[in-house]
């Protein structure tokens, strides 16, 4: 072959400065062949994109189909410069890469991941992959190079992620978990459903077993399920239980093998519906007669049916205790017969005044707080009833009737009459206000759990200007803690005197209460202030105060003695003297505020306690008080207040 090739003989192809080697093009008259391949007419026409060049980038020959791909006229490619195919951008990197190819010629493939793309005539880019070999002829290289158009794959490709985005958009939207495992049992694709049920996300799941899913027994019973649907590499159903957020689940899963267009197994694909509500109502349809039956006989109400006849159809046990007979009595019978009721003066009712049986005739339920139903002895109980119709199609077929006996619920009642005027009397027990002592601003307050509760708190103003606090609690809440706690103020008032320390008082009171406790305890703290020369002493049975310094660490008074009632004549000691100064804060709480627990079984705690007290200890003692109960309830609520709460702050001023 010559190499005395000039652009001169084309003038339509135009010269690249930069690299003579690819701007150089050959008459197709002045080509030599060698070994006649290069001038093969059935190469030629074989329906392939190929093209051979030589050293200096000049193609040689090139097949009719890499002349009608690209847009080229029949013969007008050879001669020409490679970079005729080659989008200006790609030119210097193929310039660099020739050379390379001809220093070092062999197979080289360059798939459509690489993202080439050849230029055609009309300047348009198609996206292409090749493949470049090395073509000795008579003793020259040349490269051969076979050109694939791989657009329509790219589209096909990008189909085919659609299509896939679809199908993942579909089983994201699936009530079943459906899953795909390869043959290792490492998960390659969850749907959302599968991520919702186990509170994992993709990442978490996708190339890991089923150990990061499932504890170790369950994992191994559906490892063990997929090696038999892999070893017998058809599909199997398997019923599986699994544990969820919320528990354990049935599930029904059909597993199948998945394979490759030569049938090999490479993985295996599962849907999995739950059918935990299914299987429960079939435990339940089967169970229903008995638990219906069982339910009837242990409800605390009478319960029985009526037909359109008025005749009894079903009754509970409870139904004939309170009538005084057996079920037996009143299946059956006519409800006049077997049933008396009456208005509460003891006056009956006439058949068709009978409000029970005008629910049959009208479909109007009915029901009454105040009647008296009779024992087949003759004796009568207060009653409370209710009727209703039964229909079917929206006809009238029967009517259920349900009473229940008001005798406790009316004693309930008298018992809470009776609290409420312990309460008041309790209440006026309490101090009516706080106390008025120079330097001090004293306030306290019980909020109880019940209408009487045993929290106590005291106030008493000595003959020496000193200053008596007392905070107690009886363990429990209602009336028998709230005399307790009576009981407790009058002993400590009559020990009180000046000069008499509180541990002597408390010892005083300890000795004459203790009899009276029974089954209770009380805890308590007796303090004397100072209010001239600034100083707290206390003794304390179980209890605890607090002392909040200004600009100091909370100081935690501890008890120093025994709950009062634990141990006979326990030895009460006093507590160190508490130092105070212009500012500083005495804060009494009963275990109540403490114990303060919360939806998530949480306590308020102490350390809420002080922070709050802390952040408002600015305000008066009064403000301080009911901000601390304002803080509990919010801590607690929406949980109902489940021990009294009593608060006593004292503020020392000017």
């Amino acid at each position: 072959m010559k190499n005395e090739l000039t652009v001169q003989d084309h003038p339509d192809v135009v010269a690249d400065p930069i690299e003579p080697l690819f701007s150089t093009s050959v008459p197709v008259e002045e080509q030599e062949t060698s070994g006649g391949v290069l001038a093969d007419a059935v190469l030629r026409e074989a329906p392939v994109a190929v093209l051979v060049a030589d050293r200096n980038g000049v193609v040689r020959l090139a097949t009719r189909e890499i002349e009608r791909r690209f847009g080229w006229a029949l013969g007008s490619l050879e001669g020409r410069s490679v970079s005729a195919l080659i989008p200006e951008r790609d030119r210097p990197r193929q310039r660099a890469l020739w050379p390379q190819f001809f220093a070092n010629p062999r197979p080289r493939t360059f798939p459509a991941s690489a993202r080439l793309a050849a230029l055609c005539r009309n300047g348009e880019e198609l996206p292409i992959a090749l493949r470049l070999a090395p073509l000795t002829i008579d003793g020259e290289t040349f490269a051969c190079a076979v050109v694939e158009d791989v657009a329509d794959r790219q589209e096909e490709a990008a189909v085919v992620r659609r299509q896939d985005r679809t199908l993942l958009t579909f089983l994201d939207h699936s009530p079943a978990v459906i899953y795909l495992k390869d043959t290792a049992g490492h998960y390659l694709m969850v749907n959302r459903r599968f991520l919702e049920i186990f509170g994992r996300s993709r990442e978490e799941i996708v190339g890991r077993g089923e150990e990061a899913v499932h504890p170790p027994e369950i994992a191994e019973q559906i490892r063990q399920n997929d090696r038999e649907v892999l070893a017998g590499g058809n599909p199997v159903r398997f019923d599986e239980t699994v544990e969820h957020t919320d528990g354990p689940r049935d599930y029904i899963s059909v597993k199948f093998p998945m394979r490759d267009s030569s049938g090999r197994i490479w993985g295996l694909g599962g849907i999995s519906t739950d059918v935990t509500e299914r299987n429960r109502a079939v435990a339940e349809s089967v169970q229903l007669g008995t638990r219906l039956e069982l339910i009837l006989n242990s409800v605390g109400e009478g319960v029985y049916g009526l037909d359109l006849d008025g005749r009894i159809t079903f009754a509970n046990r409870t139904a004939a205790t309170m009538l005084g007979c057996a079920v037996s009595d009143l299946e059956g019978r006519p409800h006049g017969e077997v049933v008396r009721y009456t208005r509460p003066d003891g006056v009956g009712y006439r058949p068709e005044e009978c409000p029970i049986l005008a629910v049959l005739r009208d479909g109007t339920p009915r029901s009454e707080d105040d009647a008296l139903f009779w024992r087949s002895l003759g004796n009568s109980f207060p009653a409370a009833y209710e009727c209703a119709p039964l229909r079917t199609g929206g006809e009238v077929v029967g009517a259920v009737v349900t009473f229940r006996d008001q005798t406790r619920e009316r004693e309930r009642d008298r018992a809470r009459r009776e609290l409420s005027a312990a309460r008041a009397v309790q209440k006026r027990l309490y101090p009516a206000r706080p106390p008025r002592v120079p330097g001090l601003d004293v306030a306290g307050a019980v909020f109880p759990a019940e209408e009487a509760c045993g929290d106590y708190f005291d106030f008493v103003t000595q003959p020496d200007g000193t200053l008596a606090v007392a905070v107690g609690d009886v363990c429990g809440h209602g009336l028998g803690p709230a005399l307790v706690m009576v009981e407790a103020r009058a002993f400590l008032r009559a020990g009180l005197a000046p000069g008499r320390s509180p541990a002597d008082v408390l010892s005083r009171m300890e000795r004459q209460i203790s009899p009276d406790l029974g089954p209770l305890f009380l805890t308590l703290l007796l303090g004397v202030l100072d209010p001239r020369a600034r100083t707290f002493d206390y003794a304390a049975a179980g209890h605890v105060a607090y002392h909040l310094p200004v600009g100091g660490v909370p100081v935690r008074l501890d008890s120093t003695a025994p709950i009062v009632g634990l141990l006979p004549e326990p030895e009460i000691e006093a507590g160190p003297t508490i130092r105070l100064s212009r500012g500083d804060l005495l804060l009494f709480p009963t275990d109540g505020l403490e114990e303060t627990m919360n939806a998530e079984d949480e306590q308020f705690g102490p350390e809420r306690i002080l922070q709050t007290a802390e952040e408002h200890r600015d305000r008066s003692a009064a403000e301080i008080v009911a901000r601390l109960n304002e803080a509990s309830r919010r801590f607690r609520e929406p949980q109902p207040q489940a021990d009294d709460v009593t608060i006593v702050i004292v503020k020392v001023e000017d």
